[in-house]
């Protein structure tokens, strides 16, 4: 079981995010304070994401809307 985890130190609205290799579901972590679960994520939009420039657009591009995700308290 494979678990990263990585911080965006340079985005305004990513602080940052987990993915488990073994249930592909992945944690972020906002600015904002709010935490949310996306269920399903496949390893090579995570590693997409992570290494992007822009975190917070290859979030809004490629991850919000693609999977399911629940708010986490």
């Amino acid at each position: 079981m494979t678990k990263h985890k990585h911080k965006f130190p340079h985005s305004s609205s990513i602080q940052c995010c987990e993915y488990d290799e073994e249930t592909k579901d992945m944690h972020i972590t906002f600015i904002s304070g709010g935490r949310h679960k996306f269920a399903g994520v496949d390893p090579d939009h995570f590693h997409a994401f992570k290494d992007h420039p822009s975190p917070g657009t290859h979030f809004h591009q490629h991850i919000r809307r693609k999977y399911k995700s629940e708010k986490i308290d």
